[in-house]
C-alpha cells in the first residue's frame, strides 16, 4: 500500500510539472517559419497533451473511489455539508400579490491590511523558488453582494475579486451565516469568484513551483498533509470570510421593495 501511495504521489508530481510547463512554454514559443518546424512543434505538443491525458486517466482509476479507505457514496445519496437544496418546486410565474425586494452591499479586502508586506502573493506566475508579491496597488480587491427575494424565497449572490475560491471556503462562509440564514429565511447562499492573476492569491496556487512539487507530496505522504506550502495568506482569507459574511447580512438587511422587469431576445 505504501508503494502504491508513493507511486501515485510521484505520478501526480510529474503530471503537475508537465501541465504547469506545457501551456506557458507553448505560449512563449514563436511559430516556426518552416513547414518542417511547424510539424515538429505541433507533433511535440500533441504528444505532450496525450501524455498528460494518459497520466490523468491512469490516476483517475485509483483516486476517485479511494477504495482503500472506504466507498464514495452514490450521487443520489450524496448531500454535501452546508448545502442549500432550494425549493422542491419551481414557480414558472410569480404568485398573486408577490413583491420583489433587493439589497446590495460591497466591501474591500484591502482595508486594514498591507498587501506589500511580503506575506501576500500573486498567482499564476510559476515562480520556481520564491513567490511573487504585489509591487503596487492599482485598484481594489473586494466583494459585491446582492440579496433578492420574491417574498417567499430569499437568495444571496456574492462575487469576489480573486484567482478562484475553493468549495471549503464557500462552506466556511455558509457555516458562519447558518444562524442568520435561518432567522431571515435564506434559501440559498452563493459565492463565486472572478479569475484574476493580478491580485492576492485566494486559492493557494501562488506557491513557488519547486516547494510545491517537493514539499507538498512529502507532506501528504509522511506528515498527513501538515505544513503544506501555499500561496494563501491565512489572515487574508480570514478577512475574506468576515467581509463576505458581513456583506451578505448587510444586503439582506437593506432589502427594499421594487419592481423586477426582464426581457429576452
Amino acid at each position: 500500500m505504501k508503494k502504491m501511495t508513493r507511486l501515485l504521489a510521484v505520478l501526480l508530481a510529474v503530471l503537475l510539472a508537465f501541465s504547469a510547463f506545457s501551456t506557458p512554454v507553448g505560449a512563449a514559443l514563436d511559430e516556426p517559419d518552416s513547414a518542417f518546424g511547424k510539424v515538429v512543434m505541433h507533433t511535440f505538443f500533441h504528444a505532450l497533451d496525450k501524455l498528460i491525458l494518459a497520466l490523468g486517466k491512469f490516476l483517475n482509476t485509483f483516486i476517485p473511489g479511494l477504495h482503500w479507505v472506504g466507498k464514495v457514496p452514490l450521487l443520489k445519496d450524496y448531500v454535501p455539508a452546508d448545502f442549500y437544496p432550494g425549493k422542491a418546486h419551481f414557480d414558472a410565474q410569480s404568485a398573486e400579490g408577490a413583491t420583489w425586494s433587493m439589497g446590495f452591499s460591497s466591501a474591500s479586502f484591502l482595508d486594514g491590511t498591507d498587501p506589500m508586506d511580503g506575506k501576500h502573493y500573486l498567482v499564476g506566475t510559476l515562480s520556481p523558488f520564491k513567490g511573487d508579491v504585489p509591487q503596487q496597488i492599482i485598484d481594489d480587491q473586494g466583494v459585491n453582494t446582492c440579496a433578492l427575494s420574491d417574498g417567499e424565497t430569499t437568495v444571496t449572490f456574492s462575487a469576489i475579486d480573486g484567482y478562484g475560491l475553493a468549495r471549503g471556503d464557500v462552506q466556511e462562509i455558509r457555516r458562519r451565516l447558518a444562524d442568520f440564514a435561518k432567522e431571515h429565511g435564506i434559501d440559498s447562499i452563493n459565492v463565486s469568484a472572478l479569475h484574476q492573476h493580478s491580485c492576492i492569491d485566494t486559492l493557494g496556487l501562488g506557491v513557488p513551483l519547486i516547494p510545491g512539487l517537493i514539499n507538498n507530496p512529502a507532506s501528504i505522504l509522511f506528515f498527513g498533509g501538515r505544513h503544506l506550502a501555499s500561496g494563501r495568506n491565512p489572515e487574508f482569507m480570514e478577512i475574506i470570510y468576515q467581509r463576505v459574511t458581513e456583506t451578505v447580512m448587510e444586503a439582506v438587511n437593506s432589502m427594499r421593495e421594487g419592481t423586477l422587469s426582464y426581457g429576452y431576445a
